[in-house]
């Protein structure tokens, strides 16, 4: 079933299948020799080649809106989110220090990161662009949990020092990564 957000992943799937799609699109009255891969790029089957990408995404990301794991007693998100303070706990000791001296927990800011595979905090091309290096390094999208700790490590002189609200205002406004 459909659950809060799974549209924003389906919206850069639209956009980048409308702006490949070619016009080839023959006529009754003319013929019209095609490449046989002319028919990926085919106007005619945008929203079904969407749709067909978008089953393939969920089929990868569902478990991070799902609410447990069978036999799970936390959401597979949660459990993402924690595994990401890990990783930065582990490239940034100071950092990830911090954030828990201030009681900063790691899917308060990154749920939104994980669900929506960064959706919101880039601007839609690059986003694109994320998605690719994503899908293509592993099936586990394991690459999320580096770019989640990057971006933490990017905004890193606006958190140290900082209080519990100051930071999480600034974890939970990434303004598409500020140009």
């Amino acid at each position: 079933g459909y659950r809060q957000g799974m549209h924003e992943l389906a919206a850069p799937l639209l956009w980048v299948v409308a702006r490949d799609a070619r016009g080839l699109v023959p006529t009754d009255s003319e013929t019209v020799s095609l490449h046989p891969t002319d028919v990926f790029f085919d106007p005619r089957f945008v929203e079904a080649d969407t749709y067909a990408m978008f089953c393939r995404l969920m089929s990868r990301v569902w478990e991070f809106f799902a609410p447990t794991r069978a036999g799970g007693s936390v959401p597979p998100a949660v459990e993402r989110a924690q595994h990401i303070e890990k990783l930065l706990s582990q490239h940034d000791p100071q950092l990830g220090a911090h954030l828990k001296t201030n009681e900063i927990e790691p899917q308060i800011y990154t749920l939104r990161w994980i669900k929506l595979l960064f959706m919101r905090e880039f601007h839609l091309t690059d986003t694109v662009v994320l998605w690719d290096a994503m899908f293509c390094e592993s099936v586990d999208l394991n690459l999320l949990d580096y770019i989640a700790v990057v971006m933490c490590r990017y905004v890193r002189d606006q958190l140290l020092g900082r209080s519990h609200h100051e930071i999480l205002a600034r974890l939970l406004r990434f303004s598409s990564v500020e140009d």
